[in-house]
């Protein structure tokens, strides 16, 4: 922006209307607070338009040298200063009880310098909204876990379950595949004491002769053991 102001230098306070509050000992936050109004656009602007003065100096150094052998660079920083201790900063009461409170009539000159203020003002607030989200946090937290708990049961419930079903069909299967073994060994025997050969057992049991003659072995040593 062409209104970008240029100041570089503490302003006399001579030749001031106003005075601010707490100087000397707030001098430096008030310079401060000067050079930080004087970045707000919508500051320089309400500046503008109640002097009637435009708050930007010449950038090169001749356009410096001209304001400065002019008098109007002092001039315009004084008038700002007195614009931002006014409605900013704040004025000194003649007894110095404390600044001064002035009230705008132009609602359009609230600067964004105020907003920071309000905000500020509302550090209480936010801090009881930001202790009821935290409160808030832990109780869905703490529900979080009750339900986490309780479906971690209802599983830990399935899977017991689960457990115990394949184990009993791996029971069931295997006295299956027992009872199917010793069926065959009882028919292998049986066949062995009719005397019929080793070709027709396997042809009966639908393996091969060597494979009847294996079977046909285990059977003899199991009988011996454990009849049949």
């Amino acid at each position: 922006m062409n209104n970008e102001p240029h100041i570089t230098e503490t302003p006399l306070l001579e030749g001031m209307t106003t005075k601010p509050y707490g100087l000397p000992m707030m001098a430096g936050f008030w310079w401060s607070c000067v050079l930080a109004t004087a970045d707000e656009p919508k500051a320089v602007e309400a500046f503008r338009k109640e002097t009637g003065l435009k708050l930007c100096f010449g950038v090169s150094p001749l356009e410096r040298m001209i304001d400065k052998a002019a008098g109007r660079d002092k001039s315009i920083v004084v008038a700002w200063c007195d614009w931002v201790t006014r409605n900013v900063w704040g004025e000194e009461e003649p007894q110095g009880k404390g600044p001064v409170s002035t009230d705008s009539t132009d609602e359009t000159q609230i600067m964004d310098t105020n907003s920071n203020i309000n905000e500020a003002s509302d550090i209480d607030l936010l801090d009881k909204k930001l202790r009821k989200l935290k409160k808030r946090k832990r109780k869905l937290r703490a529900r979080a876990k009750l339900q986490l708990d309780s479906l971690q049961g209802e599983m830990n419930a399935i899977c017991d379950k689960l457990g115990r079903i394949r184990s009993y069909q791996l029971r069931v299967k295997n006295e299956e595949i027992e009872e199917n073994r010793r069926n065959r060994f009882r028919m292998v025997l049986r066949m062995h004491a009719e005397g019929k050969p080793l070709q027709l057992m396997g042809k009966a049991m639908g393996v091969t002769r060597e494979r009847a003659r294996q079977i046909l072995f285990h059977a003899e040593r199991i009988n011996r053991i454990h009849p049949l």
